[in-house]
């Protein structure tokens, strides 16, 4: 297993799942949203491919701290 280097995030999703919390003009649990286009189905359907495609799955207490102000 490789170690994170660095990561440059300008406002990148961390959970697709809660997209639609914050207001916006795109209706992310649509089937042409871009975060179902990306895992090839609804992503209130396909929670385990979601899982797979969510950055905040790969944050733990052993990663090392990644300022990102979607959090």
């Amino acid at each position: 297993m490789s170690c994170v280097q660095a990561v440059c995030d300008w406002f990148g999703p961390t959970d697709f799942l809660r997209m639609n919390d914050v207001p916006g003009n795109i209706d992310h649990d649509t089937l042409h949203s871009p975060e179902s286009q990306l895992i090839g189905g609804l992503i209130q359907e396909n929670k385990e491919k979601v899982a797979k495609a969510n950055p905040i799955t790969y944050v733990s207490t052993s990663t090392s701290s990644i300022p990102n102000h979607a959090w």
